[in-house]
C-alpha cells in the first residue's frame, strides 16, 4: 500500500520521459542530439504541464537532459532494448534501488506536500489507479524539479557504480513493515471521516474517497519512525529487491517463504531430533490445496472464501502450511504460516496489512520431551493435550482434545483417500479458561488436519469444503 503510493507520481514522470529516449536499439554516441521543439513540447503536455508554464519550463529543460544523457538512456531503455517495452514497475524500481536513507525520506516528504494540496477527487483518482486527469500534473515547478533531481541522483549513481550497498533480512523488513502500518492504521483511527466498517479494509481506504487522509498518514508515519527502524522502512517501500512491502513480498510468494522459513531446519535442533527422519515417513503428494468457504450465521461479515495448502517437508511426515483468504474480488492481505507435525503446530506467524507482525512463535522448549509421533499423531477413541506455540497473541496455553472413530476420508471429501478420523479440541489459557473450541478431520493418508468448525465469542464459524487438488 505505502510503496504504491511513494512511487505513483514518480512512474508517472518516467512513463511521460520514457519517450524522450531516442527510439534506436544501436549503441548511444558520445552526443545525442537534443529533440526538435516540436518533440520537447509533445513530452511536456505528455507529462500533464502547459509547456510556457514554470512547471512546463523545468519539464523542458529535463526531457532535453534526459535524451541526451547516455546514463539516462540506459536507466530508460527497455529490457528487450526495443522501444515500447518499457513498464511502470520496472522503471520505477531501477530508481528507488539506487536511493540513499536520506534521499528516500527526501522523497517521502515531497510526497507528503504533494498529497496535501490535492484535493479529495484528486487523490481517488490518482491513487484508485486511474492516475492524473489527462493534460494535468499535481506537481508545482519546485516540487517537479527536486523530484527529478532525486531521480537523476540515482540514475547517476547507477550508471557510475556508487549505489548504496544497502541489504536487510526479510525479518527486519516484515518488522519494519508492520511498524510502519501500526502507525498508519493508529493515525487513520483518529479521523472522524473514515468509520469503523471502512477500517476493516484499509487497503481499500488508498483507493477511495479518503485516499488524500491514507497517503498523508502513510507518509507522516514513515518519517515519524524511531531510527533504525525508519532506515529498513523507507528501503522496504522503496528500494527493496521485491519492490514493493515485505508483506506484500511473502503473501505473494507463499510457497517460497513456506519452505524456506517453516522447513525443518528453522525448528530448534532438540525439537527437530525428535521427530521422524526425512525420507522416513513418505507421503503420497507434494502439495495439497484445500479451498472452502467459512460461514458464520450469527455473524455474516465473517463469511468468505479461505484457501489452505500443504507442502509436504521431505517425507518426514511434517507438513509447511499457508492459509488465507481467498474472495475473488480482493487481494491476499492476510496469512498464516505453520510447521505442523500429526495434530501440533512447531512454529508459526501471522502475516498481513493492518496488523502486528510478531517473529514466528515456537512450540514451548519445556515441551520438547513429548514431540514424538505417539503424542503428536490423533489415535481414534482417545484423549491427548498439544501445548500451543508461544508466546500466544491469543493467551494459549494448550489444547486439550479428544477422538472419535475412524470413518472413510472421502466424507470429508469425495477424492480423499484412507481414514479420517475427527479431533475436538478446547483452547485453554494460561489460568486454565476455555477460550474456544476447534473441530478438525485428520487425515491418515496424508498426515494433514482440515477445519470443520469453530465455536468462539463470535459463535459457530463452520467450514464447506469446496475443492481438494493434490499435486504428486
Amino acid at each position: 500500500m505505502v510503496a504504491g503510493g511513494c512511487l505513483l507520481l514518480s512512474n508517472q514522470v518516467a512513463l511521460a520521459l520514457d519517450g524522450a529516449q531516442q527510439n534506436t536499439s544501436a549503441p548511444a554516441a558520445p552526443q545525442i542530439a537534443a529533440p526538435p521543439e516540436a518533440m520537447l513540447d509533445a513530452q511536456v503536455s505528455k507529462l500533464g504541464f502547459e509547456p510556457n508554464s514554470e512547471a512546463g519550463k523545468v519539464a523542458r529543460k529535463w526531457v532535453v537532459q534526459i535524451a541526451t544523457d547516455p546514463d539516462w538512456s540506459k536507466v530508460m531503455a527497455p529490457p528487450s532494448g526495443q522501444p515500447g517495452d518499457s513498464s511502470r514497475n520496472g522503471i520505477t524500481n531501477r530508481f528507488g534501488a539506487n536511493l540513499s536513507p536520506h534521499e528516500r525520506e527526501t522523497l517521502l516528504r515531497l510526497f507528503l506536500g504533494v498529497v496535501s494540496g490535492l484535493k479529495p477527487e484528486q487523490c481517488e483518482r490518482m491513487f484508485g489507479g486511474e492516475g492524473p486527469p489527462v493534460g494535468s500534473n499535481p506537481l508545482s515547478a519546485k516540487q517537479l524539479g527536486e523530484l527529478l533531481t532525486l531521480l537523476n541522483s540515482a540514475v547517476k549513481k547507477g550508471a557510475h557504480g556508487d549505489a548504496p550497498r544497502e541489504s536487510y533480512s526479510i525479518a527486519q523488513a516484515l518488522d519494519a513493515d508492520s511498524t510502519a502500518e501500526m502507525r498508519t492504521e493508529a493515525e487513520l483511527r483518529k479521523s472522524r471521516d473514515i468509520t469503523a466498517s471502512e477500517m476493516q479494509d484499509i487497503p481499500a481506504i488508498l483507493k477511495g474517497k479518503h485516499a488524500c487522509i491514507a497517503a498523508s498518514a502513510m507518509f507522516r508515519s514513515l518519517l515519524a519512525l524511531p531510527e533504525p527502524v525508519r532506515t529498513v522502512a523507507t528501503w522496504d517501500f522503496l528500494s527493496s529487491p521485491w519492490h514493493g512491502t515485505a508483506s506484500q513480498h511473502v503473501l505473494q510468494t507463499a510457497e517460497h517463504y513456506a519452505n524456506s522459513e517453516f522447513g525443518l531446519d528453522k525448528l530448534p535442533t532438540q525439537l527437530a531430533s525428535r521427530l521422524p527422519a526425512a525420507g522416513s515417513r513418505p507421503l503420497s503428494f507434494r502439495s495439497a490445496v484445500v479451498e472452502g468457504e467459512w460461514e458464520n450465521p450469527s455473524h455474516p461479515q465473517f463469511d468468505g472464501r479461505y484457501r489452505k495448502t500443504y507442502w509436504n517437508l521431505r517425507n518426514s511426515g511434517a507438513v509447511a502450511t499457508f492459509l488465507s483468504r481467498a474472495d475473488a474480488d480482493k487481494e491476499i492481505v492476510w496469512g498464516h504460516f505453520q510447521t505442523e507435525f500429526g495434530f501440533a503446530g512447531l512454529r508459526g506467524q501471522e502475516v498481513g496489512t493492518g496488523i502486528r507482525i510478531l517473529p514466528p512463535q515456537v512450540f514451548p522448549a519445556s515441551q520438547f520431551s513429548m514431540a514424538n509421533e505417539s503424542n503428536f499423531v490423533p489415535q481414534p477413541n482417545s484423549s491427548f493435550r498439544i501445548p500451543a506455540t508461544q508466546p500466544s497473541t491469543e493467551d494459549v496455553r494448550d489444547y486439550q482434545c479428544e477422538t472419535y472413530g475412524k470413518y472413510p476420508a472421502s466424507r470429508v471429501f469425495r477424492d480423499l483417500t484412507g481414514d479420517a478420523v475427527d479431533v475436538s479440541c478446547q483452547a485453554v489459557s494460561s489460568t486454565g479458561a476455555s477460550k474456544y473450541q476447534i473441530r478438525e478431520a485428520y487425515l491418515y493418508d496424508y498426515s494433514i488436519s482440515v477445519r470443520l468448525f469453530e465455536i468462539d465469542k463470535d459463535g459457530l464459524t463452520f467450514s464447506r469444503i469446496r475443492n481438494v487438488t493434490v499435486t504428486q
